[in-house]
């Protein structure tokens, strides 16, 4: 729901071919950046969105929290980094909506896939709406974006704030009949 395709593949990335040696002060790895443009690329990513988000992960997490949260995604597991992963996302497709007074918003693309996922499974528009809305005021984006995740997988009940999430689904149902 998250994130398209394209951006899934992104977000597999590897670390798999990584070597330990630490590149600069980060600690990735010239090995993890080849790999990680790599599979953005063949996911349908533009080079240059690829290039931008590989630079905003270097500026919100270490080479060390990048190779776990890599092996963590791959292993279908949730990782602390994943909310980091989706700003840079967004800070790069311009879809950005943190501001000075609202420093926690979800990036544009992350509320547009929930919609477009919910919409296409047969939920009214005014329900899906509702629910982003309530979403976004009651859960910090890297929970959403592990529920979310874990939900891609057939996890969602796995995770703790499955249950909130649907009570706010079903409330938004009982409110926009």
């Amino acid at each position: 729901m998250i994130r398209t395709l394209k951006m899934v593949l992104c977000a597999g990335v590897a670390a798999l071919a990584a070597g330990l040696s630490a590149s600069a002060q980060t600690g990735f790895t010239p090995a993890q950046e080849q790999t990680f443009t790599s599979e953005c690329a063949a996911g349908g990513a533009e080079a240059s969105l690829c290039a931008c988000i590989w630079s905003g992960l270097q500026t919100r997490m270490s080479g060390a929290e990048f190779t776990a949260m890599d092996a963590a995604f791959r292993a279908q597991q949730t990782h602390p980094a994943m909310g980091a992963f989706e700003l840079a996302v967004g800070e790069c497709n311009g879809t950005s909506r943190i501001t000075a007074s609202n420093p926690e918003a979800y990036p544009g693309h992350t509320s547009a896939n929930f919609m477009n996922g919910c919409v296409s499974g047969g939920v009214s528009q005014a329900i899906c709406a509702c629910s982003m809305n309530q979403i976004e005021r009651e859960m910090p984006l890297q929970t959403f974006v592990e529920l979310d995740r874990m939900m891609s997988w057939g996890k969602g009940e796995q995770h703790p704030q499955y249950q909130n999430f649907v009570r706010i689904v079903q409330q938004c149902a009982v409110n926009n009949q």
